[in-house]
C-alpha cells in the first residue's frame, strides 16, 4: 500500500530574479493570446515560423490557474527537478523506501544520509539502519535543529587501503574484527595473516566497522576592515586571533559562521580519515543542516503494539496443536452385559463373536428378556461416541477472531480498505468508515515518508548547485543524465545564485491517468458526432502528456479549454446560422410584400391607363378638333407621369431595411 503512493519532487523558483522570470513568461503567453492574429502575419511577412504555445488560456482566471499549475516554470527549475530525480533514481529509491517502510513498522525511526559518490560522480541517498545509528535528541519529529549525527558503516580492509591508511594499523583492526561482521574466527588469523600470489593480503576481505558522523561547529571570522584617506574601504582577512591597533583608519571585525564537518573513525583504534569541512551541505540563512535525515513517530510502533497479539496467536495455536494431539477418536460404547450368548445358525454365540459381528457387518443381535421372559435390558446395547477436540476447537476458533479483530484495529489494515470483503451486503457508509480508518492509521507513516523523501531532496538540489558550478568532473557525471543543455542551464542558474523551494506532490495512480484518457475519448467521440467535444489535436496532445509522464494538470487543464472553447464555437455557429435563417424569412416575407404592391401598382397604371383612354376617346367624339384632341391626349399622359412618380416615391420609401 505505502510503495503504491509516491510523490514527484517539485521545484519552485524563490529568489527575486527566477520569480521576474515567471512573470515575464506569463506576459509573453498573455500577449500572444490577446494578439495571436496581428503576431502570425507579422511573422509570416518576416519569414519566421510563430511558435504556438501548448496552452492558450481565454481569460485572466485560466491564466492564472495555469501559472499555479506550474504552467511558467523556467527551464532550469525543470531540470533541476529532472537532475533529482535521476539522483533518487541512482540510489536505488525503491529500496531505500521498502526498508524505511519497515522502519516506521518496526521502531517508529528511519534514517537516511545524502552523500557524494566518488565512483559515479552524483550526489546519491544512501539508507541507514537506525540501530546502528544516532543523532542529538530534538523537539522536532525530523531533528532539524539537531548538532550532530553519526551512524556505522563498514569497510573492508582493501578500500581503506585506498584511501591511502597504513597496512600496519589496519592490519591489527582486521584481526581486532575477527569472527565479526562475517569475518572469519580468531582462530582461523594464521591462515589469512598471509601474502597472496598478486602481492595483497589475504585478509583484505575482512570488514571493520568505521563510524562516520557530521557534526555542526561554529568558526570565527577575523577581518580586518582598513580606510583610506578618501574615505574607501578595504577588507583584509587575517588568522583568528591576530592583534591590530584600532584607530580611525582601522578596525578589527569578528564574524561568527556556522559549518558542517565530517570525519570517519575506525572503531577500536586510533585512525582517524576523511576529516574536514563538508564541501556541501544545506545552508538555510545563518543555519546550518546536518546531511542526515533522521525521523521519528510519537508512540509505540505497530510491532510494539501488536508483539501482545502475536504471542496470543502462538499460545492459541499451542492450544490447538495439544487438543488435537489428546483427542480421542469416534468409537462406540457397548453394553457387554446386554449381550447374552444367542444360538446362531444352531451354534452358540459368545458377546465377543457377536461384537464382531456387529463391527464387520454393522449388525447387532441382542436379547432383551431372560429364559424366563422378564426384560432385562430395555436399553440400546450399543451408544455411538463422538471424537474430535469437543469445545475446545470453538474456544480456539473465537480466540483467533478476536486476535485478528485487535491486529485490524492496531494497524487500521481489514478486508473492506483491502477490497477483498466477501459480504456484498456491507453498506457502502461502513466500506467508506473502513477504508478512512486505515488512512488515519497508517497515514503519520507516509507523512513522515514524504518528510525524508523532501529534506533529502533538498539536500541534493543544494549539493548539485554548488558542485554543478565548479567541478568539472561533476558536470560530465550529470550531462549523462539531463543532457549537456541541462547541466548548462544550470550552471548559469547556479552561478546567479538561484534559489528553490522543495515541494512534494502526488504522482497519480493509473487510475487516474486511465480517467482523462477514457475522458478524452470520449469528448473525441461527441466531437466528431457534431456534440462539444475535443479535436483530434488536442486528443493526441493530451494522449502525449499521459504516455510521456507528464503532468496531469496540464492534460486536464488543455481537456477543459478544449471543450470549452469547441461548446463557445458551436454556441456562435449556432447563432449566426439563426440570424442567417431569420434574415432569409424577413428576406423573403419583404419580397411577397413587395410583390403584392408591384401587382397593385400595376394595376392601378392599367386601371388609370384605362381610363384615360377612355377620357380621349370621349374628347375626340365629342370635340372633333384636332388641337383640342392632342392638348387632351398630352393632359393625359402627364397625368399617367406623375402617378407612376408618386408611385416610384412610395416604393422607396416602403423598401426594406438591411440590418
Amino acid at each position: 500500500m505505502f510503495m503504491r503512493a509516491e510523490y514527484d519532487i517539485v521545484c519552485d523558483p524563490s529568489d527575486p530574479v527566477s520569480k521576474s522570470d515567471v512573470q515575464d513568461k506569463e506576459l509573453e503567453l498573455w500577449s500572444k493570446t490577446q494578439d495571436a492574429e496581428f503576431l502570425r502575419k507579422y511573422m509570416a511577412v518576416a519569414g519566421v515560423e510563430m511558435q504556438e504555445p501548448d496552452y492558450v488560456p481565454e481569460t485572466r482566471e485560466e491564466m492564472m490557474l495555469y501559472r499555479e499549475r506550474g504552467g511558467f516554470k523556467p527551464e532550469y527549475a525543470m531540470y533541476c527537478e529532472q537532475a533529482i530525480q535521476k539522483s533518487f533514481t541512482k540510489s536505488v529509491w525503491k529500496e531505500i523506501k521498502k526498508k524505511a517502510i519497515k522502519d516506521f513498522i518496526d521502531i517508529n525511526v528511519i534514517c537516511t544520509k545524502t552523500y557524494y559518490d566518488d565512483l559515479s560522480g552524483l550526489v546519491k541517498l544512501k539508507y541507514v539502519n537506525p540501530k546502528y545509528a544516532s543523532i542529538q535528541a530534538s523537539q522536532y519529529h525530523d531533528h532539524q535543529d539537531s548538532q550532530w549525527a553519526f551512524h556505522v558503516e563498514e569497510y573492508t580492509v582493501s578500500e581503506l587501503l585506498e584511501l591511502g591508511i597504513d597496512r600496519d594499523k589496519l592490519r591489527n583492526a582486521a584481526k581486532s574484527f575477527s569472527g565479526y561482521n562475517g569475518n572469519p574466527s580468531p582462530d582461523d588469523w594464521a591462515s589469512y595473516d598471509k601474502i597472496n600470489d598478486n602481492g595483497t593480503f589475504k585478509y583484505d576481505f575482512f570488514k571493520v566497522a568505521v563510524i562516520e558522523g557530521n557534526w555542526i561547529d561554529t568558526d570565527s571570522r577575523q577581518d580586518m576592515i582598513r580606510t583610506n584617506e578618501y574615505g574607501g574601504k578595504r577588507i583584509i582577512r587575517q588568522p583568528y586571533g591576530t592583534r591590530n591597533v584600532n584607530n580611525d583608519k582601522t578596525e578589527t571585525r569578528i564574524t561568527d559562521l556556522k559549518k558542517l564537518y565530517k570525519g570517519s573513525w575506525i572503531v577500536g583504534t586510533d585512525i582517524v580519515f576523511n576529516i574536514g569541512e563538508e564541501t556541501d551541505y544545506i545552508r538555510e540563512g545563518r543555519g546550518v543542516m546536518l546531511n542526515y535525515h533522521f525521523v521519528r513517530l510519537d508512540g509505540k510502533s505497530i510491532t510494539d503494539q501488536l508483539i501482545p497479539i502475536y504471542d496470543n496467536f502462538h499460545i492459541l495455536w499451542l492450544k490447538y496443536q495439544n487438543a488435537l494431539a489428546q483427542a480421542v477418536n469416534q468409537g462406540y460404547a457397548i453394553n457387554y452385559d446386554a449381550i447374552s450368548s444367542l444360538s446362531l445358525g444352531g451354534l452358540k454365540a459368545s458377546q465377543e463373536e457377536i461384537i464382531k459381528r456387529f463391527l464387520d457387518t454393522g449388525i447387532l443381535i441382542f436379547k432383551q428378556t431372560d429364559t424366563r421372559g422378564r426384560i432385562v435390558n430395555s436399553n440400546l446395547p450399543v451408544y455411538e461416541l463422538k471424537g474430535g477436540i469437543g469445545g475446545m476447537l470453538k474456544e480456539i476458533r473465537e480466540g483467533f477472531l478476536f486476535n485478528i479483530q485487535m491486529v485490524e484495529f492496531i494497524t487500521g489494515i481489514n478486508p473492506l480498505s483491502l477490497g477483498s470483503s466477501t459480504d456484498p451486503n456491507t453498506p457502502v457508509a461502513t466500506q467508506e468508515m473502513a477504508v478512512a480508518a486505515t488512512n488515519d492509521t497508517l497515514r503519520p507513516i507516509l507523512d513522515g515518508i514524504i518528510s525524508m523523501k523532501e529534506r533529502a531532496a533538498k539536500g541534493i538540489m543544494h549539493s548539485i548547485l554548488i558542485k554543478i558550478r565548479y567541478d568539472e568532473e561533476y558536470q560530465k557525471s550529470y550531462s549523462e543524465l539531463i543532457g549537456e543543455r541541462g547541466v548548462e542551464v544550470l550552471k548559469i542558474a547556479a552561478k546567479r545564485n538561484a534559489k528553490f523551494d522543495i515541494n512534494l506532490e502526488a504522482r497519480p495512480t493509473d487510475v487516474e491517468r486511465r480517467e482523462i484518457f477514457e475522458s478524452a475519448k470520449i469528448s473525441l467521440q461527441s466531437g466528431r458526432n457534431g456534440q462539444p467535444g475535443i479535436t483530434e489535436a488536442d486528443y493526441f496532445k493530451i494522449l502525449s502528456i499521459i504516455n510521456g509522464g507528464g503532468s496531469l494538470k496540464l492534460a486536464e487543464m488543455i481537456l477543459e479549454s478544449s471543450i470549452r472553447r469547441r461548446t463557445e464555437q458551436m454556441q456562435q455557429f449556432s447563432e449566426r446560422t439563426a440570424k442567417i435563417q431569420q434574415e432569409g424569412a424577413l428576406a423573403q416575407k419583404n419580397e411577397e410584400i413587395m410583390g403584392e404592391l408591384t401587382k397593385i401598382r400595376v394595376k392601378g397604371i392599367e386601371d388609370r391607363e384605362t381610363e384615360a383612354i377612355k377620357a380621349l376617346i370621349q374628347i375626340n367624339l365629342l370635340n372633333p378638333d384636332k388641337n383640342q384632341a392632342e392638348m387632351s391626349i398630352m393632359k393625359a399622359q402627364s397625368m399617367i407621369d406623375k402617378q407612376q412618380a408618386e408611385d416610384e416615391a412610395k416604393k422607396q420609401e416602403q423598401a426594406p431595411v438591411k440590418v
